[in-house]
């Protein structure tokens, strides 16, 4: 499980390591689904919590959050000659 979400009505949710959520200003809840790349918004009045393992940050999957996204490209790549 990479984060849950729970409902005032409905069933909790479980979403997988591939999945994305993100809160909006609004309080509107955005979750993508990886596996058929579907966007659901879920207004502030439906759900209730959301619970996220410590390295599924808001807007990556996991484990791919903003500290391991951001790489350090060289400002010139070396020159590479082949035979």
């Amino acid at each position: 499980m990479a984060f849950t979400v729970s409902y005032t009505d409905l069933p909790d949710s479980e979403h997988s390591d591939d999945d994305t959520y993100e809160v909006l200003q609004s309080g509107v809840l955005k979750v993508t689904s990886s596996n058929d790349g579907k966007i659901h918004y879920y207004v502030m009045d439906l759900w209730k919590s959301l619970a996220a393992d410590g390295d599924h940050e808001p807007g990556y999957p996991k484990g791919a959050g903003a500290q391991v996204v951001r790489i350090r490209i060289p400002r010139k790549l070396p020159l590479i000659r082949s035979s």
